[in-house]
């Protein structure tokens, strides 16, 4: 979900048909989802590295 929201984010972000305050809006949105994204990418190689868990 969050990968489909930074493409249209992105997409409306660089499109020069919309008015500005939602170019902003959408590259602000664009930007956190690119940051929400990074997140999970570096806990899923965290948790990886740590391998099973044991009990």
């Amino acid at each position: 979900m969050t990968a489909l929201m930074l493409l249209f984010s992105g997409w409306e972000a660089a499109s020069g048909g919309s008015p500005g305050w939602v170019r902003i809006g959408c590259g602000q949105l664009a930007l956190w989802a690119a940051v929400e994204l990074a997140r999970f990418a570096v806990w899923r190689r965290r948790t990886r590295a740590r391998g099973p868990a044991r009990n």
